[in-house]
């Protein structure tokens, strides 16, 4: 089995979290670390005291060229040149999500990771969940009428999340996972129409993005569909709502993200609980991928994602400015 050498830009509690994973995967050896952070840096560095550790994804970028893949996960707007660097070096690209917050930026990169030919995933994991694509082969055979995506939760503990220059906002930042899985399950959107409001959290300095959020989507499919966002509970007192409802013609599907999903029909409710393993499996898949070169193993490639970060923008468009946005 060939030895996949992997890097990591970002040491925080997620990219952790993607090191637990990537530690676990015979065949990869974590080769390098950097982050602007010099205590995160240290101490990530301690639980893989062979690899060597950067400031910064440039220096890491310059002095390792034996890399194979390297694993992003950083605040939203630090991209920079990361991963047209990457690219132009032949470095496959794990990216959390969002992968940035521009359009502008992400047809830059787009541009040279498919000049590149390089091998891309991004962090949209709910579609390695074996269940979610039962739930698509239930609509191929069913007639889908309303669907109603959540993503409504206390606001998450980050001085840069309230701030759209640095988040994009909850849509961008968060809640493109039901976002990205209302395209994998129904296809590109056609329109987007979303209000918002504020003044539900604390006030904060430079918070400027909005507490909830109602968004009205038409699919090009003919499916309609709503996304209902919020960033405002008190969860030590109220329980958080994240998944879907799909209203077929003879049934219900409630959709858990984190939990498992529910089949209701007049016969009863089979319930199938899961447990959020699909991390694990979509950096398995990213392994995998770059070990034999071949982008189909990929559920979600940089190109794809673009087109998420596309239908979140739309609706932060949409809420600016009081009007539908056509996509």
């Amino acid at each position: 089995m060939k030895t996949i050498k992997v890097g990591m830009v970002g040491c925080g509690n997620f990219g952790n979290f993607h090191l637990t994973n990537l530690l676990s995967i015979p065949g990869v050896e974590m080769v390098a670390f950097a982050t602007g952070n010099r205590e995160k840096l240290l101490a990530t560095g301690k639980r893989v005291p062979s690899a060597r550790l950067y400031p910064d994804h440039k220096e890491l970028l310059e002095q390792e060229p034996e890399l194979d893949a390297l694993v992003v996960s950083i605040t939203p707007y630090r991209h920079g040149d990361l991963e047209v660097m990457a690219a132009k070096r032949g470095v496959a690209l794990y990216i959390e999500k969002p992968i940035c917050i521009t359009m502008e930026e992400a047809e830059r990169n787009l541009a040279a990771i498919e000049q590149a030919g390089i091998i891309t995933s991004v962090g949209y994991q709910g579609r390695y969940n074996d269940e979610i694509d039962k739930v698509k082969k239930i609509l191929e055979n069913h007639t889908a009428g309303l669907v109603v995506g959540k993503w409504i939760y206390s606001v998450p503990d980050l001085p840069w999340w309230r701030t759209r220059a640095k988040s994009g906002g909850q849509l961008v930042e968060q809640c493109t996972h039901v976002f990205d899985l209302f395209r994998y399950l129904f296809g590109e959107p056609a329109s987007i129409y979303t209000v918002g409001c504020k003044g539900l959290n604390p006030p904060q300095p430079d918070a400027d993005t909005e507490d909830c959020s109602y968004s009205t989507v038409a699919f090009k499919n003919g499916q309609v569909g709503a996304i209902l966002a919020g960033c405002y509970l008190d969860t030590a007192k109220a329980v958080g709502d994240i998944g879907f409802d799909i209203y077929l013609e003879d049934s219900k599907i409630e959709y858990g993200f984190f939990t498992g999903v529910k089949y209701i029909d007049q016969s009863g409710i089979r319930e199938v609980p899961f447990e959020p393993v699909y991390h694990k499996l979509a950096m398995e898949a990213f392994v995998s991928a770059v070990r034999d070169h071949d982008q189909s193993r990929i559920k979600s490639s940089y190109a794809d994602a673009v087109k998420t970060l596309a239908f979140t923008l739309a609706a932060n468009r949409s809420m600016e400015t009081g009007a539908p946005v056509l996509l």
